[in-house]
Formats: C-alpha cells, sequence, structure tokens
C-alpha cells in the first residue's frame, strides 16, 4: 500500500509541474517560484507557525514602514534587516531586539526570540487556558479519575443529549462556534465518557459516538488531524463494539475522511466504498441510506481525485449526484451532510484537487449558495476559490475570497487551518497592490485572539 500512496502523490506533482511548464511557455526562471508556489498551496493543509523574520516582516508591513526605515530607526542596515526577514540572519542582539520591538509596538519582545511561539495555533483548545481540557479528556480515561480524588458524578443522560444538540448547532451556525465550542466539548465529552463507562448501555454509546463526530470535525477544521484520527476510530470501535449498522457506517466515513486528510486517499477511497457497500444492509429509515450511501460515494470520488485517476473520481461523482437528485435539499446524518448542495461545495473540492483552478473558480462563482447549509462548508466554498486565485496568480481576488469567510465566519481566519495556508500564501506573493487589505486580514486574525484570550503569535 505503500508503494501505491507514493504512486498517487508523483501524480498528483507531475500534474502540477506539467501545467506550470506549459503557462511558463519557456520562462524557466519564471516558471519554477510560481511551481513552487502552487505546490506548497495543494499540500495536505498544516498549521503555520511564522519565524521570527516573517513577524518582524508582517508587523512592518501592518504599521505601513518600509524596511530602510526600520532599520534607519533602529540603527542598522537595510541589508541587515533584509537578512533578518528572509532568515538568513539570526536576530540575536538584545539591544537590536528591544529596538525593533520599540519601533514596531511590539508589547512583548519575547515573540522575537527564536523559539517555539506557537505561530498560528492548530485549535483553541490547545492554545489557551483549555490546553488540558479537550486533549486531556480525551486521553484520560474516567477509571483514573475513580481512583483519585475528584468525585465522580451522577450521569444525566437526557441533559446530556441535550448539550449535544446544542453543540451541535452551535458547529453548524455560529459564526464563534471555535470559541464556544473549545469551552463546551471538553465537559461534555468528560461528561459523556463516564456515563457511558458507568453505565455501558447502548444509549450512552450512541450519545458518546455522537460526542466523537462532532468533536472530530472540529478537531479537524482545526488542522489537528492526528487527534481527529485516534477520535474517529474510537467512535468506530464503540460502533462495532455495539453492532448498530447506521452508526457503524457512519463512523466509516469519519475514519476514511481522516485517511485522505492525511495524506491516504486510496485507503480513504478503500474504507468509503467498502462501507458503502453495505449501506443498504443498515435497516435505517429510508432517507438515511441513501444519505450515507451518497455522502460516501462523494467522499470516495474526493480522494480518487486526489490518487489522480479523473476517470474513477467522475464516475464515482456521477454515484453521488444520482444520489443527491433524490433528496430534496440537504440533511445531516451523524454529522456527515449530503444534499445538492454538498455536492456543490465537493465538486469545487474535486477541481481542486485536479488542480484545476479555472474550473473551481466557475463552479464557485456558479454553485449556489443555501443559507441553512453548514458555516463550515460555506467557509470551504471561498476557500477553495481563494486557494484557486492564488494559484492563478491574482491575489486582489483571494484577498475578497477571505474577505467572505470573514464576512461569514470572522473566527475562521483565526482558527482555520486552510484559513491560515491561504493568509500564508497571500503573504507570500507579496503584492503591494493588496497590502492595505492584508494588513487588515492580519489585523482580523489577531482580534480572535484578543477577544478570547488565544496565544496567536504576539505581532501586536
Amino acid at each position: 500500500m505503500g508503494g501505491r500512496q507514493h504512486a498517487s502523490t508523483v501524480s498528483m506533482g507531475s500534474l502540477i509541474s506539467a501545467r506550470s511548464r506549459c503557462r511558463a511557455a519557456g520562462s524557466d526562471r519564471s516558471a519554477r517560484p510560481a511551481s513552487r508556489r502552487a505546490d506548497r498551496l495543494m499540500r495536505p493543509r498544516t498549521t503555520i507557525a511564522l519565524s521570527v523574520g516573517q513577524r518582524l516582516e508582517l508587523r512592518r508591513r501592518q504599521r505601513g514602514l518600509s524596511r530602510r526605515t526600520v532599520a534607519n530607526l533602529v540603527g542598522r542596515s537595510e541589508e541587515w534587516l533584509r537578512l533578518i526577514e528572509s532568515g538568513q540572519r539570526e536576530l540575536n542582539n538584545i539591544q537590536d531586539l528591544a529596538r525593533l520591538a520599540e519601533v514596531l509596538r511590539i508589547d512583548d519582545p519575547a515573540a522575537l526570540i527564536d523559539w517555539p511561539t506557537g505561530g498560528f495555533a492548530p485549535c483553541p483548545p490547545r492554545s489557551n487556558g483549555e490546553s488540558h481540557g479537550l486533549r486531556r479528556v480525551l486521553l484520560e480515561h474516567p477509571a483514573l479519575r475513580a481512583c483519585g480524588d475528584r468525585p465522580i458524578d451522577t450521569c444525566d443522560i437526557d441533559a446530556l443529549a441535550v448539550t449535544l444538540d446544542e453543540c451541535r448547532m452551535l458547529w453548524a451556525s455560529s459564526p464563534y462556534r471555535y470559541s464556544l465550542l473549545s469551552h463546551r466539548l471538553p465537559a461534555l465529552v468528560e461528561a459523556v465518557r463516564t456515563a457511558h463507562w458507568q453505565l455501558g448501555d447502548n444509549a450512552t454509546a450512541e450519545l458518546l459516538i455522537g460526542t466523537y463526530h462532532l468533536t472530530r470535525n472540529f478537531l479537524a477544521a482545526c488542522g489537528d488531524h492526528e487527534l481527529a484520527a485516534a477520535v474517529s476510530d474510537r467512535a468506530m470501535t464503540t460502533s462495532a463494539r455495539y453492532r448498530h449498522p447506521l452508526l457503524m457506517t457512519a463512523s466509516s466515513w469519519h475514519v476514511a475522511i481522516e485517511l485522505l486528510q492525511t495524506n491516504q486517499p486510496l485507503r480513504c477511497r478503500d474504507v468509503a466504498l467498502a462501507a458503502a457497500s453495505r449501506v443498504d444492509d443498515a435497516g435505517s429509515p429510508a432517507a438515511e441510506p441513501v444519505i450515507l450511501s451518497g455522502a460516501l460515494h462523494l467522499l470516495a470520488a474526493r480522494a480518487t481525485a486526489v490518487a489522480g485517476d479523473a476517470r474513477d473520481s467522475a464516475e464515482l461523482l456521477r454515484t453521488a449526484t444520482h444520489a443527491a437528485r433524490r433528496l430534496d435539499t440537504d440533511h445531516l446524518v451523524c454529522e456527515i451532510a449530503f444534499g445538492p448542495a454538498e455536492l456543490g461545495v465537493a465538486e469545487i473540492e474535486i477541481a481542486l484537487a485536479r488542480y484545476d483552478p479555472v474550473r473551481v473558480i466557475e463552479l464557485a462563482a456558479t454553485t449556489e449558495i443555501v443559507p441553512e447549509q453548514a458555516l463550515e462548508r460555506r467557509v470551504t466554498r471561498h476557500l477553495c476559490q481563494a486557494t484557486a486565485y492564488l494559484i492563478e496568480h491574482n491575489p486582489a481576488a483571494a484577498v475578497l475570497a477571505l474577505m467572505e469567510v470573514v464576512a461569514i465566519s470572522p473566527e475562521d481566519l483565526r482558527y482555520n487551518a486552510d484559513a491560515q495556508q491561504c493568509l500564508h500564501g497571500l503573504i507570500e506573493h507579496d503584492d503591494y497592490l493588496i497590502r492595505a487589505e492584508l494588513g487588515r486580514l492580519i489585523e482580523l486574525s489577531a482580534s480572535t485572539e484578543r477577544a478570547y484570550g488565544c496565544s496567536l503569535s504576539r505581532i501586536d
């Protein structure tokens, strides 16, 4: 399997390189940096930690100061500052560090010391006072609490079910869902795990699986796919233990999408199609097999596109389209969305996976916007659009797409790993025409920190 996965990666890389060579029309010098930038944009999304030099450059641009002006105020040469910002020279003089912090109005000069400062944190629970929250309750079994001094609370299953529904609603519709769930999810996960450990019945098992599905969505959006994969595996294990067909199928989708997010598209496709083949035997209400089968085939189509097999991806997409046409509107089953609107967003993702930015832009412009669609998927549409514009060397349009993200969900600019990568791509473009707008986006990404006390790299 390792060999097959490597081959798929090479196929995507060859596609990118071929397109870059074609567009360069013989200009090797300009083609190479463009190809490298596009390649970075098409990589699996990861969190971004800015270097000291990058933070200095961001802050300098945010204040509208030229490199020469800052260098003169610090008492150094413009070339010295250029080397610092590009990472070719270390900032290891305390007097220079303090002077730069003063000139650029950086409140905490420690942010300019070259140690890990967090960059854009992968998710709120790991970057604020809740760092002992979500990760701790996922890794600490309730039995450990029973052996300690903390009392085990009596379980109220009905109240826990209500809390889970409230968290689901917040995640689907609140523009501040990241900060709200970063505080509510840890307590919910701990309480539901404790309830299932105490009672061990079907009701608490279903509650636990539903909580795991929501938690995986949250962690995945933040870019913490290592922990998200572990959570999806737990949901699958619990579903299989209690032999709940619907939840087993849904948990398979969650496992499969984490395989895709961790660069295993062929494994994702295999798991998704294996689960889809068992949907008809799920014994659930009539609409649910259609929703789950369509969602699994749609996910398999995305994975196959990432693996570089356009023909099989198109065939799987046709199967998913047929299922979507049987539904009047989008539905949500076990935190899995499927329907006509979801199909439209997935088509955009598939076009991006096939490295067809022109098609992405066309689809994003024509895809119908459904107000009741989950915020996460509406944000995804604009982030794919922004990425496509960056690949097409149109940073101004990419900025507008990110502004659409901010209008829908301002916290995504701070917490969403894909939004962070788009912002980083704009910084790398270094287009003077968008510096004011870029500075505004940087301010917005930091404003969430000031509002909710999170630890973004201290550049203001």
